[in-house]
């Protein structure tokens, strides 16, 4: 994607971000993190088979691997909430005005139109065990999660900062140069699908907080 600027061509918002020809073919050998699963939204079928099976590959070729301990998914897919809803879906639902709105974020239109109020009370419900078959606790965080205060906001941004700061020290703790894992906890997912389990976005999600 990277060689002629091919990325850049077809997508212009994307960086111009050159192939570096000397690092596709060194011969250095490598210090790489991995995880296999997040209990969050613990890895299906071979999808961590596949992340130790890497492990094993690269191994092979002399490389060093050693495990990465990621953050509480929980609490960082909690405050990624509070920035992508802190204006409560507003931005969400202008863009979605007069438009079909995809099957691949139905679910998330369909938390928009509900209040703010109104997603307080689906969250107690969620993590509650009043009702069994409704506990949810991975949902629950989903709904009023967005900051409604700007004192709230500047929380979320210093608890994004301790996230930042867990990471880096444990990269930094273990001398690393990469880091494999998953993206998605079970492979090849039905069309539409993705959009109907938010919750399984903990595995990307985490890279766009931190940035």
């Amino acid at each position: 994607m990277l060689e002629n600027q091919r990325q850049t061509v077809h997508d212009p918002l994307a960086l111009p971000i050159q192939w570096s020809t000397d690092a596709f073919e060194s011969k250095k050998k490598l210090r790489i993190g991995y995880f296999t699963s997040l209990p969050y939204f613990p890895t299906m079928g071979d999808s961590g088979d596949m992340v130790i099976k890497a492990k094993e590959a690269l191994e092979s070729l002399g490389h060093t691997l050693v495990p990465f301990q990621m953050p509480d998914a929980y609490n960082y897919m909690k405050i990624f909430g509070k920035f992508v809803l802190a204006d409560q879906a507003r931005h969400f639902k202008e863009c979605w005005k007069g438009e079909e709105v995809a099957n691949g974020v139905k679910l998330v239109w369909i938390g928009s139109k509900i209040p703010l109020w109104g997603q307080k009370i689906v969250s107690r419900i969620l993590m509650s065990r009043i009702f069994p078959f409704l506990h949810s606790s991975r949902t629950a965080i989903m709904f009023g999660a967005g900051a409604a205060t700007s004192t709230e906001l500047m929380d979320a941004m210093g608890q994004k900062d301790e996230i930042i700061d867990q990471i880096t020290t444990e990269w930094e703790n273990l001398k690393l140069d990469s880091l494999i894992c998953n993206v998605f906890p079970f492979p090849a997912p039905i069309l539409d699908a993705p959009g109907m389990l938010p919750t399984a976005t903990a595995y990307a999600l985490i890279w766009n907080l931190v940035n």
